[in-house]
């Protein structure tokens, strides 16, 4: 059965190898830097993390002075980041899916970041994601990029892997299920007519 994956059981195993590397702290910091530079002159936002996993992405935005809520379907993963989130009055924590969240209002910010490659239909997913945002909200969207995978993997020499469609019998747990190509991505926002303003 096809289904979308969240991280019971391994939310360590998640919280070192996605946020814990080199990797994963250039890829926060650039994101950290972008999502600043968008926010400049933006007080006191209401903000959803949605899929926000341990909240580091929530720590940042609450210490800007926004006000944070943060959703994860992992409630291990979401131990972690009440651990770590204790001190901050200003981010909520909420067990949910995308699809059981009840907001109770409209967003100034949707943060949805490594989300969509974990899906089963990850496209489907970003018309549901308009239904949090006020009139004049944000979304910040970051996918794993199928096209970047692909090159890295011919670079490498991984030919074998590529003519399969970079699919394995046995997946590792924490590769992404679903990567998203840059213009599928493109293509589905801009038939949903989102107006994007960087990317």
């Amino acid at each position: 059965m096809n289904k979308d994956i969240h991280f019971n059981g391994i939310a360590n195993k998640f919280n070192e190898n996605i946020y814990g590397t080199l990797k994963g702290k250039l890829r926060h910091a650039i994101l950290t830097e972008l999502l600043i530079n968008q926010l400049l002159g933006r007080s006191k936002l209401s903000v959803l993390d949605i899929g926000g996993g341990t909240g580091v992405m929530s720590r940042v935005l609450a210490d800007m002075g926004h006000k944070v809520d943060l959703v994860d379907a992992s409630l291990d993963v979401l131990d972690i980041a009440k651990q770590q989130l204790k001190d901050y009055p200003n981010i909520a924590i909420h067990h949910a899916t995308l699809d059981s969240f009840k907001a109770n209002q409209q967003y100034d910010l949707v943060i949805c970041h490594a989300v969509l490659e974990w899906l089963h239909e990850p496209l489907n997913v970003i018309c549901k994601l308009k239904r949090f945002l006020n009139a004049n909200g944000l979304l910040s969207l970051s996918v794993f990029n199928k096209d970047a995978a692909l090159f890295g993997n011919m670079a490498y020499g991984n030919f074998e892997y590529v003519e399969k469609g970079m699919k394995v019998k046995k997946q590792v747990r924490l590769n992404p299920k679903n990567p998203v190509s840059p213009k599928a991505l493109l293509d589905a926002l801009t038939e949903q007519h989102w107006n994007i303003e960087s990317k």
